[in-house]
């Protein structure tokens, strides 16, 4: 029998806290109990404390598996979560689980970085929401290790003392005047090409090398997700944005020596939203996977002929609103990787697997596989290099499709996931596309990638202000985790 100590509270206990012990006392062989005095820790395999006091336990004292506490910022503090990075306007807020050790440093066992809400409540809601699994997820872990060790990177744990908590509304007129900044603000993407392998790109990018793409007089084109080359050309599927109704639609365009030779045509519109044509090749057949989050389900359709008409083939899942979702075949097994529109979709990566591309799909033991703002949505196809399986995402730590990350995959079964960032691909500060890139996407020898630079617009902005003051009245809610399982065929 593994003994959980938890510090209690000496108010009342936050629900995030309570929904954290509960998923701890559901753990076979898992026993928890809550205290108040240090000593009694003496007894306990791990003890953990969820408070954000200043002050930890006897440091003398040294439960099998340590003691666990959350951490909040880069320097990594105890106090104040979220205050200081809202005070200072930023996107993303990190915390960190992690378990301390000797001379001030501690081993990081889950980290998150969420985005930012409307409010310090509304952003310490939606982390709290989420890292209320983290303990019962790393003791799984440590439990499953035939050494049962306490494993991960090492960090420096800050020591300074806890603010005044004036910090509290400190954030709000900097971050109003981003708000108000972003909502006035369109964004202008197009289609660029590198001429390079996406092999040599992740290895050598340099955003001086995109030939950007010059699109029709008031066509916005993003998301080249999809592409073949045929012909001597290469035919490219990607979204088209229309700035009236606030819609995407799926659009084909041809391109030839880096120039577009084929005005886009449209070739598949939906009542909602449609994005991200990601494509798959299976059995002699084209699919395209796009989002239609709107829609709540993730559906596959089957070109008949490539690329001008698609027609409704599958429902992959029929109750997950995916944003970006990508396909692959490893391992003998079909993987899913989707963010949830639903729930911090930016945030957090959510991974399914199956058999076979028809199904039936399930979701990973361990979803969301990720939490950071700064890599979890998909940004284009997987693909390997090295005999190792990499994964585009985004990165949008400073804007909205800000950057590209390319990570490393080092472990991926039904039960493990595990990835590392090795590359963060920027765009070129100094180009005509400075504010963004957004998807990465390898087609034979060349890669294709969408930029982004930013336009004024009150139309935009008298939208936006709608938008802000609905976020406003309505208050931060608490969602529970959900068993994304796959819809019948059709």
């Amino acid at each position: 029998m593994i003994r959980v100590a938890i510090r209690a509270s000496r108010l009342e206990r936050p629900r995030w806290q309570e929904q954290m012990i509960a998923r701890l006392r559901v753990l076979p062989g898992v026993e928890v109990a809550e205290t108040y005095e240090s000593r009694l820790v003496r007894a306990a395999d791990l003890f953990i404390d969820p408070t954000e006091s200043a002050a930890s336990v006897d440091g003398s004292l040294h439960p099998r598996f340590g003691i666990w506490r959350f951490v909040y910022g880069p320097e990594a503090r105890f106090f104040e979560p979220c205050a200081h990075e809202h005070a200072a306007g930023e996107r993303g807020v990190m915390v960190r689980l992690v378990a301390l050790g000797a001379d001030g440093y501690a081993t990081v066992l889950e980290t998150g970085v969420f985005k930012a809400a409307h409010s310090l409540g509304a952003t310490r809601a939606r982390m709290f929401d989420s890292v209320a699994e983290w303990p019962a997820r790393a003791l799984r872990r440590v439990l499953a290790d035939r050494e049962q060790q306490v494993r991960g990177a090492q960090i420096a744990i800050s020591t300074a003392v806890a603010g005044s908590g004036s910090l509290a509304g400190a954030g709000v007129l900097p971050r109003l005047a981003r708000r108000l900044k972003q909502e006035c603000t369109e964004e202008h993407w197009t289609l660029g090409i590198i001429r390079k392998p996406i092999q040599h790109v992740i290895d050598r990018f340099d955003a001086r090398d995109i030939q950007w793409l010059t699109p029709p007089e008031g066509t916005v084109l993003a998301d080249p997700a999809g592409a073949i080359e045929r012909d001597g050309r290469l035919t490219i599927l990607a979204e088209a944005y229309d700035f009236e109704d606030r819609q995407g639609r799926i659009v084909t365009l041809d391109v030839q020596e880096g120039r577009i030779v084929s005005a886009p045509r449209e070739v598949l519109r939906q009542s909602v939203h449609v994005s991200y044509p990601h494509l798959i090749f299976h059995d002699g057949q084209c699919y395209c996977l796009p989002e239609m989050s709107g829609l709540g389900r993730v559906q596959l359709f089957r070109a008949d002929p490539f690329p001008d008409r698609w027609v409704p083939d599958r429902i992959l899942l029929g109750s997950f609103a995916a944003a970006d979702a990508t396909l692959c075949r490893h391992a003998g097994r079909w993987w899913m990787f989707a963010g949830d529109h639903d729930d911090q979709d930016e945030t957090k990566l959510f991974l399914f697997h199956a058999t076979d591309l028809f199904g039936p799909w399930a979701p990973h033991a361990l979803n969301p596989v990720k939490c950071d703002l700064r890599s979890a949505r998909p940004a284009g196809p997987l693909f390997e290099h090295n005999a190792t399986l990499y994964r585009p995402a985004q990165d949008g730590s400073r804007t909205y499709g800000g950057g590209v990350a390319v990570n490393r995959i080092r472990a991926l079964s039904p039960t493990e996931f595990e990835e590392e960032t090795i590359n963060v691909l920027a765009p070129d500060p100094l180009g005509p596309y400075p504010d963004g890139l957004h998807t990465l996407t390898g087609v034979g020898k060349v890669t294709l990638v969408d930029g982004k630079r930013h336009a004024r617009s009150f139309k935009r902005l008298a939208w936006g202000l709608k938008q802000l003051a609905h976020e406003r009245l309505t208050p931060p809610t608490h969602r529970g985790p959900r068993d994304h399982g796959s819809a019948p065929a059709r």
